[in-house]
């Protein structure tokens, strides 16, 4: 997204500068087209200046063509340069920390660990002084105290496997990673450490290796986990016909 909304961002600034841009660009090809007579007016006048400008101006009324013109639109340029500038500056100076530093963000991740390449999306990353990085996941579930979201967020691969992400592509072990629970405002979250980052290398190469087996062996026994308090079964969508759900279980 940051690499779209910057294009965009310069296809705008384009948008807005041409109009001002084209008489000038118009006024240096009359100009350049001029450029053989000029040359002769030049050399006839060349021992009178003030004749040599009279014709010079002449010339150009002929062709409707007005020099000044140029560099009116270059200051109006200029103008609207300094306007954006001062818009972006305000912007900037009013606009709390968090705000901007969420702006900048990895909408995405890819890497490899051994044979097998990890791919996905993060839903925020903050970038704070020092390259101190938080990585927050979006959780729409449930209500949920403190203590139950701290133990939650230590307990999820997918937080384990977003650190190990970040540390695999920029090599900075992320300050924090936590879930943010939409309808509670609850952050639970932890400080990984480097063995939490093997520890998630291990069970991605454990895993890739049991699907390979279950591949070649055509065996795919189901294996429901729980977030929580909650089976993982309530969130999928074949639960009510799968005999091995565990969405109705209390």
């Amino acid at each position: 997204m940051s690499r779209i909304n910057i294009i965009l961002f310069t296809v705008i600034i384009k948008a807005i500068l041409t109009p001002l841009v084209m008489p000038s660009m118009k006024t240096m090809k009359k100009q350049r087209d001029l450029q053989p007579e000029l040359d002769k007016l030049k050399e006839k006048y060349k021992h009178d200046k003030k004749k040599m400008a009279e014709m010079q101006m002449e010339l150009f009324k002929q062709h409707g063509l007005n020099p000044a013109s140029g560099c009116v639109t270059q200051i109006a340029t200029i103008v609207v340069l300094i306007a954006l500038y001062g818009v972006i500056q305000r912007f900037a100076i009013n606009a709390d920390v968090d705000v901007l530093n969420t702006l900048i963000y990895f909408d995405a991740f890819k890497f490899k660990v051994g044979d097998t390449t990890i791919v996905g999306r993060y839903d925020r990353v903050d970038v704070g002084t020092g390259s101190k990085i938080r990585i927050i996941d979006y959780k729409s579930s449930e209500n949920i105290d403190q203590e139950r979201a701290d133990a939650q967020a230590k307990e999820s691969t997918q937080l384990a496997i977003y650190a190990l992400s970040y540390y695999k592509m920029v090599k900075i072990i992320p300050e924090w990673v936590g879930l943010h629970f939409l309808e509670s405002g609850i952050e639970g979250g932890y400080q990984p450490a480097k063995k939490d980052l093997d520890q998630a290398e291990e069970l991605i190469k454990t895993t890739a290796e049991k699907i390979a087996r279950d591949v070649k062996n055509n065996t795919f026994e189901a294996n429901p986990k729980y977030f929580g308090r909650e089976p993982a079964c309530v969130y999928c969508a074949y639960n009510s016909i799968c005999p091995f759900s565990l969405a109705k279980v209390k």
